[in-house]
């Protein structure tokens, strides 16, 4: 189906941007060097706060990213975002020696199933499978 003729405008957040995972690749590096944002904007990007998430552990969302903990304590930053037509994400280290991005079609950008497919891919960027 496609699915670009869709409005992607419809939330207040949507960025509207187009761009290949390239250009993500390429934004996510110069994001994390510190080329994009202030270093103030940007150490709040990577501080969690110390409160306990929803369901009593450590928190792992920031400002604009998620942490996930590694086995052997790194940490990945994620940034995903969904609507009509795909699921997208970039995941990085700190220091961003490991970076990825992928993009999955598909008209259910919400679906269970979608999610479950982004953790197969991440999880065997990481050699985790």
């Amino acid at each position: 189906m496609d699915a670009t003729t869709w409005s992607q405008t419809f939330t207040p957040a949507s960025g509207n941007v187009i761009s290949s995972l390239a250009d993500l690749d390429t934004f996510v590096a110069a994001l994390f060097a510190g080329r994009v944002v202030p270093p103030a904007q940007l150490a709040e990007m990577f501080t969690l706060p110390a409160v306990p998430d929803v369901a009593g552990g450590p928190a792992r969302y920031s400002a604009g990213l998620t942490a996930f903990p590694l086995p052997g304590g790194e940490v990945l930053w994620i940034k995903t975002g969904s609507r009509f037509g795909y699921l997208t994400g970039v995941a990085a280290t700190r220091d961003g020696r490991f970076r990825m991005q992928y993009s999955i079609t598909a008209t259910d950008a919400k679906g269970e199933e979608l999610s479950r497919t982004a953790q197969a891919v991440i999880g065997a960027a990481l050699g985790m499978l």
